[in-house]
């Protein structure tokens, strides 16, 4: 089943997706971009760039690694919205739900 071992909700993120297959996705803390693709049910994010939402955390040696994660990330198609399940090292998982809106001209 889709939901099961889902301990934890991310809630609050915006994903517009661009007529030319590029996208802004915003969480609570960050701000990523890059190219999206549809195939078979799945939205992928092919991230080409994650940066905080609060610029000066950019520059922190700390925090660097964080936001230096490219990859691609997948949302599942399931009616009106997109899933995207995360699972964590200790194998807890997430769960992300996205509504979809048409985009205004």
């Amino acid at each position: 089943m889709f939901f099961k071992g889902i301990k934890s909700v991310v809630a609050g993120s915006e994903l517009s997706l661009n007529k030319d297959s590029s996208f802004v996705y915003t969480t609570c803390g960050n701000k990523i971009t890059g190219r999206w693709s549809f195939k078979k049910g799945t939205v992928d994010l092919n991230i080409t760039s994650n940066r905080f939402r609060i610029d000066s955390l950019n520059e922190l040696p700390e925090w660097k690694s964080q936001i230096s994660s490219v990859g691609i990330k997948k949302f599942r198609l399931k009616g009106s919205r997109l899933y995207s399940v995360s699972r964590f090292s200790d194998g807890t998982k997430s769960i992300e739900i996205l509504s979809i809106k048409k985009a205004e001209d």
